[in-house]
């Protein structure tokens, strides 16, 4: 898996019609991030010299302006809101969409992607899904950056494996993605919550303690394309996808 890949075929939700496509973002994604780093002290500058030309504010006034304009900036940068659109589930129900901003996503697509062996390791090792995720190697134009087995595999897999059970056990997540914890992406990364937390209670200089948790890398990136909040990943993204996986999969 590769960057391009995931941005390219992996962003914009499958809802979305053709005419809405990803490519050009993915396919220069490394240039567009680089620029937005390297723009942003200019930028900023140039922000809050905006506050010399304005009228009727003092000079105290005027720092406390820019100091202000400073905090909005930085947590623009630092992280955002989603866009979002409804479309229709069976009765009245609507299902909530959510596309991130294209800088945030990005950053997290990139962390996935730097893990994604190790990510990959932990749902196909477990016995527990039948929807993992595969990298998708075909490249017509409705095809996702990721594919899963359908729902119809899901079923005859049900069946095939409960002929020696007298009894089948049906159950649902209500609103599964929205009521995801992001900090327990890396809980199930580091091999559990207990042994994650025992880590983290470790002093920096215990030569025990390990530093440096991909899981924790995702997790902020997560929180950085919904304006930081930990509840729920948008719906939508094949980043949420396999982030979902990983958390089934423990």
């Amino acid at each position: 898996m590769n960057i391009e890949h995931l941005l390219n075929k992996g962003y914009f939700p499958k809802e979305l019609p053709p005419s809405f496509f990803t490519e050009l973002f993915g396919n220069d994604f490394t240039n567009i991030s680089a620029l937005a780093d390297s723009t942003k002290n200019a930028s900023l500058t140039a922000l809050q010299n905006s506050v010399n030309t304005m009228t009727g504010l003092s000079r105290p006034e005027k720092t406390e302006k820019k100091v202000r304009l400073k905090q909005i900036f930085k947590n623009r940068l630092n992280y955002s809101d989603c866009s979002q659109f409804n479309i229709p589930k069976s009765g009245i129900a609507r299902k909530i969409i959510k596309i991130p901003n294209p800088i945030h996503q990005g950053k997290l697509s990139q962390a996935i992607v730097d893990n994604y062996t190790e990510i990959a390791k932990l749902f196909n090792d477990s016995n527990l899904s039948t929807t993992k995720p595969q990298i998708e190697t075909e490249i017509e134009q409705n095809k996702r950056s990721v594919k899963h087995n359908d729902f119809s595999f899901f079923k005859e897999s049900g069946i095939i494996n409960s002929f020696k059970y007298a009894v089948q056990l049906k159950t649902d997540i209500a609103k599964f993605y929205p009521s995801i914890y992001t900090h327990s992406v890396p809980w199930v990364t580091f091999g559990g919550k207990d042994k994650y937390k025992r880590n983290r209670a470790l002093s920096n200089t215990d030569p025990l303690k390990v530093s440096n948790i991909y899981g924790d890398d995702i997790d902020d990136r997560l929180m950085w394309c919904q304006n930081q909040q930990t509840m729920g990943i948008p719906i939508g993204p094949d980043t949420s996808f396999i982030s979902r996986s990983n958390c089934l999969s423990y």
